[in-house]
């Protein structure tokens, strides 16, 4: 494998960037559930599943890794290959906010799952679960 394409699919593979801070997006048109908001939903790849797929899978990984402890997420959908997202816990404190980037691509399904259990296990760290 040529080592440009091997820089790219570890990047790709690695995905998952963490900063500090960020601000939120208010007033885009976003998809509500229960603890879960997506901002610019309309730049999701459809292939994906769209907004619905991405908050039932925070969900799921919430229930693995984070069962009691409740929250509120909200994701920014930056470009179709690029995630933002702010957790605010029960407690009323934000977490760093949590970003994935696809370097080579739009973002995939399982781009998706990892950025939703990196969401979880940040809640989960936060709260000790």
């Amino acid at each position: 494998m040529p080592v440009g394409r091997r820089i790219t699919a570890s990047v790709v593979a690695l995905g998952l960037i963490q900063v500090n801070g960020g601000a939120c997006a208010m007033g885009q048109p976003g998809v509500t559930t229960s603890n879960c908001r997506i901002l610019g939903a309309e730049k999701l790849p459809a292939e994906i599943g769209g907004a619905k797929l991405l908050c039932d899978a925070i969900d799921a990984a919430a229930r693995e890794h984070a069962p009691r402890a409740p929250f509120t997420v909200e994701v920014r959908v930056l470009s179709p290959s690029m995630l933002a997202a702010v957790v605010t816990l029960k407690d009323g404190r934000k977490l760093p906010e949590q970003k994935i980037a696809v370097s080579d691509s739009a973002l995939k399904r399982r781009s998706l799952e990892r950025f939703a259990d990196a969401i979880a296990l940040q809640v989960a760290g936060a709260v000790g679960s």
